[in-house]
Protein backbone atom coordinates (compact mmCIF):
# COMPACT_ATOMS: atom_id res chain seq x y z
CA UNK A 1 0.00 0.00 0.00
CA UNK A 2 1.51 3.50 -1.01
CA UNK A 3 1.93 5.74 1.79
CA UNK A 4 -0.75 8.70 1.47
CA UNK A 5 2.02 11.11 2.14
CA UNK A 6 4.24 9.50 -0.49
CA UNK A 7 1.99 9.48 -2.85
CA UNK A 8 1.60 13.55 -3.88
CA UNK A 9 5.40 13.93 -3.51
CA UNK A 10 5.26 11.13 -6.40
CA UNK A 11 2.73 12.96 -8.52
CA UNK A 12 5.23 15.97 -8.19
CA UNK A 13 7.87 14.41 -9.51
CA UNK A 14 6.09 12.63 -12.57
CA UNK A 15 4.96 16.47 -13.51
CA UNK A 16 8.24 18.05 -12.91
CA UNK A 17 10.51 15.69 -15.20
CA UNK A 18 8.16 16.17 -18.53
CA UNK A 19 8.41 20.03 -17.95
CA UNK A 20 11.65 19.88 -17.22
CA UNK A 21 12.08 18.18 -20.65
CA UNK A 22 9.85 20.31 -21.97
CA UNK A 23 11.80 23.52 -21.13
CA UNK A 24 14.87 21.93 -22.31
CA UNK A 25 13.96 20.01 -25.74
CA UNK A 26 11.56 23.04 -27.11
CA UNK A 27 12.31 26.34 -24.91
CA UNK A 28 9.01 26.07 -23.23
CA UNK A 29 10.52 27.76 -19.77
CA UNK A 30 7.23 28.31 -18.40
CA UNK A 31 6.63 24.85 -18.13
CA UNK A 32 8.73 23.88 -15.01
CA UNK A 33 7.23 27.14 -12.69
CA UNK A 34 3.26 26.07 -13.84
CA UNK A 35 4.84 22.23 -12.67
CA UNK A 36 5.86 23.38 -9.57
CA UNK A 37 2.99 25.74 -8.89
CA UNK A 38 0.68 22.54 -9.39
CA UNK A 39 2.74 20.39 -7.10
CA UNK A 40 2.95 22.61 -4.40
CA UNK A 41 -0.92 22.91 -4.94
CA UNK A 42 -0.94 19.23 -4.69
CA UNK A 43 1.21 19.24 -1.44
CA UNK A 44 -0.61 22.18 0.57
CA UNK A 45 -4.02 20.25 0.01
CA UNK A 46 -2.50 16.68 1.23
CA UNK A 47 -1.14 19.23 3.97
CA UNK A 48 -4.76 20.87 5.11
CA UNK A 49 -5.96 17.23 5.14
CA UNK A 50 -3.39 16.01 7.49
CA UNK A 51 -4.61 18.41 9.34
CA UNK A 52 -7.78 18.13 9.91
CA UNK A 53 -7.17 14.85 10.27
CA UNK A 54 -5.28 14.75 13.50
CA UNK A 55 -6.83 17.81 14.90
CA UNK A 56 -9.98 15.68 14.74
CA UNK A 57 -7.72 12.73 16.74
CA UNK A 58 -5.93 15.45 18.93
CA UNK A 59 -9.72 16.83 19.98
CA UNK A 60 -11.21 13.71 20.38
CA UNK A 61 -14.04 14.18 17.88
CA UNK A 62 -16.51 11.47 18.03
CA UNK A 63 -19.20 10.88 15.59
CA UNK A 64 -22.25 12.95 17.54
CA UNK A 65 -24.95 9.68 16.46
CA UNK A 66 -22.54 7.41 18.07
CA UNK A 67 -22.10 9.33 21.02
CA UNK A 68 -25.88 10.09 21.46
CA UNK A 69 -26.25 5.95 21.43
CA UNK A 70 -23.93 5.23 23.86
CA UNK A 71 -26.06 7.70 26.09
CA UNK A 72 -29.23 6.45 25.20
CA UNK A 73 -27.71 3.06 26.12
CA UNK A 74 -26.59 3.92 29.22
CA UNK A 75 -28.83 3.26 32.46
CA UNK A 76 -31.81 5.98 33.11
CA UNK A 77 -30.25 6.77 36.74
CA UNK A 78 -26.61 7.17 35.57
CA UNK A 79 -25.41 10.52 34.64
CA UNK A 80 -22.73 11.10 31.95
CA UNK A 81 -20.73 14.07 33.04
CA UNK A 82 -17.39 13.25 30.73
CA UNK A 83 -17.98 10.97 27.88
CA UNK A 84 -14.66 10.54 25.80
CA UNK A 85 -15.25 8.15 22.48
CA UNK A 86 -11.96 6.47 21.32
CA UNK A 87 -11.75 5.25 17.99
CA UNK A 88 -9.59 2.10 18.00
CA UNK A 89 -8.99 0.83 14.40
CA UNK A 90 -8.87 3.81 11.78
CA UNK A 91 -10.95 0.96 9.44
CA UNK A 92 -13.12 -0.37 12.13
CA UNK A 93 -16.24 1.88 12.07
CA UNK A 94 -17.37 3.92 8.68
CA UNK A 95 -15.96 7.24 8.60
CA UNK A 96 -17.40 9.88 10.83
CA UNK A 97 -18.96 13.16 8.93
CA UNK A 98 -15.66 15.44 9.26
CA UNK A 99 -16.14 18.71 10.71
CA UNK A 100 -13.63 20.42 8.69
Amino acid sequence: MTSTFALPLFMTSVLAIPALGLGWDFAMGWADPVAGLIGAAVIMWRAAELICTSAMILLDYADPTLVDRIRDRADKNTTILDLHVWRLSPRGDPQPARPC
